[in-house]
């Protein structure tokens, strides 16, 4: 009777290897994290399927965004109670539940169109710090380079040169403003306090840098080409970063220009990564 009932492992593996699977996100931060402790488990479960669909809203973000910019997700009352076998009253109650959690807002719309469900800053900032919390390995590693780096000179020593005054000179960019570019106090904790004020610095001297070039790896860089690329890193970004330097089992020599690479990789895979995206739902969809 067994026998027809319990899958032999290695064929199965083998051919489970092979398997694209899809999953929806599901955050560990909606287990660990106390601001999610009084939401029941199914709430937790809708609000990674919203999160999941987010991905989707925001690859197509020129359709799924309102007169402010702010990306939406379209989750009908119906399509939820499909998945959750279960009926209209259970899952307006789960919507109910997370609107007062503050995790979601509903923007009601006219006629029979469904609501647009925006997930919430709160929520955003209860996943970062759970980020911030939970990594498994400290950054021992990083953390030992850059007090070395500290005592080095800048990457790019042209940063230094006043012979070359860039045209936005006079334009200032302060700490504070990068803080809250990157949203720093959503991953600020003791153990990575060193890695978040070095890139603020990196930061700095790309914006308020006075030299045509900046150097990235190998390569001497127009100054107006990173300052723009730089323009667009935000909050994502940086908890990208934080996860690779935790990943990382090289011995990195030189922290800030292993940095300030990261930095500018990390927008031009966005970038290049958003591209191929929607060539893709172009090519899918039309």
């Amino acid at each position: 009777m067994g026998e027809g009932i319990i899958s032999h492992h290695k064929k199965e593996g083998a051919y489970l290897n092979n398997f694209d699977y899809t999953f929806f996100r599901y955050p560990r931060a909606l287990f660990t994290n106390p601001v999610f402790a009084s939401i029941s488990i199914e709430a937790r479960t809708l609000l990674a399927m919203i999160l999941d669909r987010l991905e989707l809203s925001q690859s197509n973000s020129e359709r799924f965004s309102d007169e402010n910019g702010n990306v939406y997700v379209i989750y009908t009352v119906e399509e939820i109670c499909k998945k959750f076998g279960c009926g209209n009253k259970k899952v307006t109650k789960l919507f109910r539940e997370l609107e007062a959690s503050e995790m979601i807002y509903r923007r009601r719309t006219n006629g029979s169109r469904p609501s647009k469900i925006y997930l919430t800053k709160k929520f955003f900032n209860a996943l970062k710090k759970d980020f911030a919390k939970c990594i498994n390995e400290p950054l021992q590693n990083v953390e030992t380079a850059l007090c070395k780096a500290s005592k080095t000179p800048s990457i790019n020593n042209e940063y230094n040169n006043n012979n070359n005054i860039n045209n936005n000179s006079s334009i200032i960019v302060t700490d504070d403003e990068i803080k809250e570019m990157i949203e720093y106090d959503c991953f600020y904790c003791e153990e990575y306090a060193g890695v978040l004020d070095e890139l603020v610095m990196i930061i700095s001297d790309v914006f308020n840098g006075t030299s045509p070039t900046v150097r990235i790896g190998k390569d001497d860089i127009p100054r107006s080409i990173v300052v723009s690329r730089f323009r667009m890193i935000d909050s994502d970004d940086i908890l990208s970063i934080l996860w690779q330097l935790n990943r990382n089992t090289v011995k990195i020599r030189n922290m800030k220009a292993y940095l300030i690479m990261m930095l500018y990789n990390e927008i031009e895979t966005k970038e290049s990564g958003l591209a191929a995206l929607k060539a893709k739902l172009k090519a899918d969809f039309g």
